[in-house]
């Protein structure tokens, strides 16, 4: 009996030794720290371009930045979609005036002028809306 007993007793710290194990290769639910957002950097700006009737497809938007204490000029350019909406990413903070066109060819070939032109402002991680009515005109002074 005292051999039995032995025997058992071994058996049972094996079978012991057996679960410890087969815990410890489980499947532990962890947790996963939350990751740092970055800081943003750049901010967007998006709108619609139209005159006082319909929207104007295709529109050619020149976005001009100024920046830092020299007050260096950035270009940022877009084509409006046949809706009418134009969106421009990734544009850093800073001050500055979206101007709209009637179409680049006509921008670039200089047979006509700007239709609008609005002040604007651009922050870091937040889209700025400015929809673009013919006819207005901030940074000229000219119509309004």
């Amino acid at each position: 009996m005292l051999s039995f007993s032995k025997n058992l007793g071994k058996k049972i710290i094996l079978f012991l030794i057996l679960l410890m194990i087969i815990a410890g290769c489980s499947d532990s639910p962890t947790t996963t720290p939350n990751p740092v957002q970055p800081t943003p950097t750049t901010g967007s700006i998006r709108g619609l371009v139209s005159d006082q009737f319909a929207v104007i497809p295709n529109a050619y938007l020149k976005l001009y930045l100024f920046q830092g204490s020299n007050s260096t000029e950035n270009l940022y350019t877009a084509t409006a979609n046949d809706r009418g909406e134009y969106v421009i990413y990734n544009i850093p903070p800073g001050e500055g005036m979206i101007e709209a066109w009637m179409s680049q060819t006509g921008h670039d070939d200089g047979t006509e002028n700007p239709i609008a032109n609005y002040q604007i402002s651009i922050s870091a991680g937040k889209t700025t809306v400015q929809d673009i009515k013919s006819g207005h005109y901030d940074a000229y002074g000219k119509q309004k």
